[in-house]
Order: structure tokens, then sequence, then C-alpha cells
């Protein structure tokens, strides 16, 4: 436990001089982010054995961590949460951010149908997408085409905090311009294979 608890702390003080602005080169913070990832994971996986619990809260908890401890709030649902629940706990708390995390196939599924509920809805928030079975195509192909908000898909944890940053920065409508670009040059490439 006593590793948990410097790594939490290594990680609030890092959140700490984000938030001030007291930065290092790019690439030093995220390989320091990424060195205290691998370490959470590698204490993660070693106590889940023992604990029993699902692989999948592994990297949703890594998520939760990282996120709280750059300030923001995060609300945390479970895991295996359905598509409307996911909604309507949307629509009552007002998040600025919803993400999804998948870790076997049929997350990916339950993912279209989040975003299928959020158009019906007209909600504009952007859906972040990631865990082990998704991908920026699959996201631009499948995901994406059924919500007219901003779906972005995010390759590893260590990348959250910086995407959220951009998505509530006031470049936001620009970021969002250049993610949907991509998203559409992936989709003319899968669409021509």
């Amino acid at each position: 436990m006593s590793i948990y608890v410097a790594l939490l702390w290594v990680f609030s003080r890092f959140g700490i001089l984000m938030r001030k602005k007291v930065r290092q080169h790019p690439f030093v913070q995220l390989t320091i982010k990424q060195r205290i990832i691998n370490l959470c994971k590698i204490y993660w996986w070693k106590t889940l054995k023992k604990s029993g619990k699902k692989f999948a809260d592994i990297g949703k908890n890594i998520v939760a961590v990282i996120l709280s401890c750059n300030g923001y709030d995060v609300i945390d649902m479970g895991v295996m949460v359905p598509a409307e629940d996911i909604v309507q706990k949307a629509l009552e708390c007002r998040p600025d951010i919803i993400g999804l995390s998948g870790l076997i196939t049929p997350s990916l599924e339950e993912m279209c149908h989040v975003a299928s509920l959020m158009q019906e809805r007209q909600m504009n928030i952007p859906l972040l997408i990631g865990g082990a079975t998704a991908s920026a195509l699959h996201t631009a192909v499948k995901i994406a085409p059924l919500y007219d908000g901003p779906v972005v898909y995010i390759r590893d944890a260590a990348a959250i905090p910086s995407m959220m940053q951009k998505l509530m920065s006031d470049s936001r409508q620009q970021i969002i311009a250049e993610l949907m670009a991509e998203q559409d040059l992936l989709r003319r490439q899968y669409a021509q294979k």
C-alpha cells in the first residue's frame, strides 16, 4: 500500500506543478508520467490477483487517478454500465467531458450506443474513447458518425489531461476541427480498401 500512496503523492505533486504552469520540456513530462503509470500498472497487476478485482477496473482506475491528480473531478460509474445510465448521469451532472473505456469487443458496440443516445438527446459534450479494444480507426469509422459532438480517441491514459486541457481551452473549436478532419481522412482511407 505504501507504493500506491507514494505514487499518488508523486501524481498529485506533478498535477500541482502542471496547474501552476511550472513545466518542464513536454517530452520529459510525458516520460515521467509514463514511468509513473507503468509503476502503477505493475503494482495494481500484482495486487489484482490478491484482491480478486476485475481486470477492467485497472485502466479505469489509472485514468481516475491521473485526472484527479491533475485537478479534475471524476464521476466513476463503474464497469459494464448501461448506455442509458451513462447518458442520464451526464444529463444530471453536466460534465465537461464523458470518457468511455472498453476492454472487450462488446464494449465497442456499447460505445456506439452511448454516442447514438447522446445524439438523440442533442448533447454536445466531448466523448473520449479509449481502452484495449478501441482504436483511432474504429472511433472514426463507427462511433464519430453517430454523434455530432466531438468524439476523441485516446491511445494512452497519460494523454488524457493534455487532451482535456485542449478541449476546454479557448482554441477548442480549432482542436475539434482538426480532430474531425483527421477522422474524415481515416474514414475515406477505410472506404477505399
